[in-house]
């Protein structure tokens, strides 16, 4: 079904093939089930498409049960019953079209299987209690729980071989253990998955190992297949906590916690992921997610703790969306490495929308794209950056052609309490880029030394713009160089001929009207400080 709900101005409704159209790999399923679904590549250019919002609701018919923002999206559905997905898209015109999908989930059929505490279970071929004997006789549809308050000592991975397979917990008390006590150095997980099996689900499980800090060390859960979920689990001191790079296609991941990873909380690879309201806290040696070589991906309403590596990184793929993350310490990056990538490397299509980001410990911006990075949306965030950069544009790469290009930066919040820093630290060469309706709050900004401006530009004009405009920027409390310097644009660092007054940048046909103001710290004390 396809409704369109409301028009801008005349002649700008869209036509009806341009309604968005949901694609889901199923419809029905049996409870619990994980529904996937995405937004069809319509016939929206690129750079109308990360000018619109894509907002996905699940309702049961009546209520709304969950929102969330994106290009694809995941949902478990733990009951029987007859659920609707809703996907409105709104353009940057105000005009917005829906598309709905109805699904159905069946009851429960599965064999419960009930694994006895370590040391207590059977192997009796025809009804075996023990979790290896009940693991080696999996079959589809399967349901294996082991009892809480129990802890199940591992030299080998525990293998998943089967679709349709839940495992899980019963009883009361704390949620089971696997310990990996096997090799220090392994690429295996605790938990294995082999073949092509869909839909299976691993919930309400702790997986530890003894060998904290072991880059190379064994992984909490190594998916394979289609359709996996991995929820409400706990990571311990494994290396990575969801490894995909066996190209995963259809995977979520969420209300899963994590401490003491030696790698990445997720290594995402393949296509249609989501990670959503997942803890990590920290990463010894890596990114707390990484994306390379996938398509399609959310990740939703996480709190990530990192640094000095990324809090996420899409490297290389497209159409990946972070929304409404809360970020401590690391960045948020998008696009190829400039190191040890290739020229064709990109990342096309990504959003960086209303995340939080504070207490950085780098040196660098919050959010940054690398060159590669092409079709980029950064808008509504909120970044707390003291002394540094908001947001980082990487420039024109000659030595791997190519920049950062068609990138909008719309209607974020930046603040600065140092005397340093800017919102926008740009290289040469850029293409495309928008800054509109943003906000800087920078009450005690000295333009001068250490590359401070507010606008900071390495190029000889502002062609790689489209438009600067309806901003509000601070009046610098001072300036060292130039009287009344506000922005820095010129093809190298430094140049006092570099900084422009307000009426300089004015001249400027990619700017607009933006708004200067003094900005004091009073202004600012009333924003909710970060913990």
């Amino acid at each position: 079904m396809v409704l369109l709900l409301a028009a801008g101005a005349a002649g700008a409704a869209p036509a009806r093939d341009r309604a968005p159209t949901i694609v889901m790999p199923a419809s029905h399923g049996t409870a619990p089930w994980t529904l996937f679904a995405h937004a069809a590549d319509d016939d929206r250019r690129r750079d109308e498409r990360i000018a619109s919002t894509y907002r996905w609701t699940l309702t049961d018919g009546q209520s709304e049960i969950d929102a969330v923002q994106g290009w694809n999206v995941a949902w478990t559905l733990d009951a029987p019953g007859t659920y609707e997905v809703v996907l409105d898209v709104i353009d940057s015109r105000g005009v917005a079209a829906r598309a709905v999908r109805t699904v159905e989930v069946e009851p429960p059929d599965g064999r419960v299987r009930l694994v006895a505490p370590p040391g207590a279970g059977g192997d009796d071929p025809e009804s075996p209690t023990s979790l290896a004997g009940i693991m080696a006789t999996l079959v589809d549809g399967d349901v294996v729980l082991l009892p809480r308050g129990a802890m199940f000592d591992l030299t080998e991975p525990l293998t998943i071989n089967r679709s349709r397979v839940r495992l899980g917990a019963y009883g009361t008390g704390m949620a089971p253990v696997l310990r990996w006590i096997g090799d220090q150095i392994t690429p295996f997980g605790i938990i294995e998955m082999t073949g092509d099996v869909s839909d299976v689900i691993v919930e309400d499980v702790v997986l530890r190992s003894v060998w904290a800090g072991e880059r190379d060390g064994v992984r909490g859960v190594r998916p394979n297949g289609h359709g996996i979920t991995v929820r409400r689990c706990a990571f311990r001191h494994v290396a990575d906590a969801v490894n995909s790079e066996r190209v995963v296609e259809r995977l979520l991941v969420q209300h899963c916690t994590a401490e003491g990873l030696a790698a990445y909380f997720a290594f995402g690879q393949g296509s249609d992921h989501v990670y959503l309201d997942n803890v990590v806290v920290g990463s010894i040696f890596e990114h707390n997610l990484r994306f390379v070589d996938c398509e399609r991906f959310l990740v939703a309403r996480n709190e990530l703790w990192n640094g000095p590596k990324s809090c996420i990184w899409m490297l290389r793929g497209r159409d990946g969306f972070a929304w409404a993350n809360e970020l401590h310490g690391g960045q948020l990056s998008i696009g190829p490495n400039h190191v040890a990538g290739a020229p064709a490397d990109r990342f096309v299509g990504a959003g960086a929308v209303e995340n939080v980001s504070m207490d950085l410990d780098i040196v660098g911006p919050a959010i940054q794209t690398r060159s590669g990075a092409e079709f980029v949306v950064i808008a509504g965030n909120v970044i707390w950056r003291d002394g540094d950069t908001a947001i980082g544009l990487a420039g024109y790469d000659e030595g791997l052609d190519r920049t950062s290009r068609a990138v909008r930066i719309v209607d974020n919040v930046a603040i600065n309490m140092s005397e340093h820093g800017r919102f926008l630290d740009c290289g040469p060469g850029v293409s495309g880029v928008g800054v509109i309706g943003n906000t800087y709050l920078a009450p005690n900004l000295v333009t001068g030394s250490y590359r401070t401006a507010v606008l900071f530009v390495l190029d000889a004009d502002l062609r790689g713009f489209s438009a600067i405009g309806g901003n509000l920027w601070p009046i610098p409390s001072d300036a060292e160089w130039v009287p009344d310097a506000v922005h820095y644009l010129w093809p190298y660092w430094s140049e006092a001929a570099g900084y422009h007054t307000i009426e300089q940048w004015e001249v400027y046909p990619q700017t607009g009207d933006d708004q200067y103001e003094v900005v004091s710290e009073q202004d600012v004390a009333g924003l909710i400080e970060p913990d």
